[in-house]
């Protein structure tokens, strides 16, 4: 069964919701520029939203992610890319450990997340791994602090990496399918530990 209409959003969203599609409508074709359009994100704490409110979010559920950024997508689909990417990536840090989720926690955390990569496992030890390897297309990387990389390798299997953004080499990529303000770049790491 379909639901009629958009869910209403808890009080302390939707006003972040409302001030981040009003500074959209300011930003106006400003939207393509991808950094301007990561800080007007930033600014309206929107990125936040499934970052639980203890930890300085705006405590939202999934579906609240939905209908904000069906409601942000009107303003701008590059924005309600850059949002589903950031706070849908930030929830993902779950699966990291503890110590990493420690790390990270912040109230706007800006994860992008690069998966299906070009991977190398360089070298393994029990407490480390050195990897190479290159990700293409990857949404919001442009902004992003915090990368969670996917690494493929045929003996190790599938292992999960968030490393600073800063730690990796980029190739920007200026849009694709349009969506000029998403910030998508091609990711490469070389004999990253």
């Amino acid at each position: 069964m379909w639901n009629s209409g958009e869910p209403a959003l808890p009080d302390k969203l939707r006003q972040a919701t409302e001030n981040l599609c009003d500074d959209l409508t300011a930003l106006g074709p400003k939207q393509d520029d991808a950094e301007q359009l990561a800080d007007v994100l930033i600014g309206s704490g929107a990125i936040g939203m499934l970052v639980p409110e203890a930890d300085g979010g705006l405590g939202g559920a999934w579906a609240d992610l939905i209908s904000a950024t069906t409601q942000v997508g009107r303003a701008s689909g590059s924005a309600a890319w850059l949002m589903t990417e950031y706070a849908g990536n930030a929830a993902l840090l779950g699966v990291m450990d503890e110590s990493v989720q420690q790390e990270i926690k912040t109230a706007d955390p800006r994860v992008a997340l690069a998966l299906q990569g070009e991977t190398t496992l360089v070298e393994s030890s029990d407490d480390s791994v050195m990897v190479s390897g290159r990700w293409r297309s990857i949404p919001g990387a442009l902004r992003a602090e915090w990368v969670l990389l996917m690494i493929q390798d045929a003996k190790a299997g599938d292992l999960f990496a968030c490393v600073p953004r800063a730690a990796l080499g980029s190739t920007s990529i200026t849009h694709l399918g349009g969506l000029r303000g998403v910030g998508f770049e091609d990711l490469e790491a070389n004999n990253l530990e």
